[in-house]
């Protein structure tokens, strides 16, 4: 895997801090598992179709929520 790619880590870094607040703050509960992981789903598509993560990644990392 080249270096270009994001890291799992480094996606969860930047979802916890950019995205899963926007989540919280839209549903009003941290504990909505359904919204939560519907938006990393469409992150990390996202992140696979602008090129910052491989095909490979995107199939491969489950959902850590």
């Amino acid at each position: 895997m080249s270096n270009k790619y994001l890291t799992k880590k480094q996606a969860l870094e930047t979802f916890r801090a950019d995205i899963l607040p926007e989540v919280v703050a839209r549903y009003g509960l941290f504990d909505d598992k359904p919204a939560i992981s519907e938006a990393w789903n469409d992150y990390t598509d996202g992140l696979c179709r602008d090129g910052k993560i491989s095909i490979k990644q995107y199939d491969r990392w489950g959902n850590p929520f």
